[in-house]
């Protein structure tokens, strides 16, 4: 099984919604950012961001997803 596949399956799922599971997916994405593909933290990012046109969901969920999107970002920088 393709982790990053997950990755970004669970990520998909968990935007927009309010339960901790964004807690926990924001988590997974802060410490694995810098072990994602390049691709695959670009797809992250572009979920995020369009999420956010939408919106979050709670204060909490929308600081979550931003710490988040923050990290992939990041990871990129850092990458090139």
């Amino acid at each position: 099984m393709d982790d990053e596949y997950l990755i970004i399956a669970a990520t998909r799922y968990t935007l927009g919604r309010q339960s901790y599971a964004v807690g926990i997916m924001a988590d997974i994405l802060k410490a694995r950012a810098g072990s994602l593909s390049a691709s695959t933290r670009s797809v992250i990012m572009r979920d995020i961001q369009d999420q956010g046109k939408l919106g979050y969901g709670m204060d909490c969920d929308r600081q979550d997803w931003l710490e988040a999107l923050a990290a992939v970002d990041r990871a990129n920088r850092e990458a090139a």
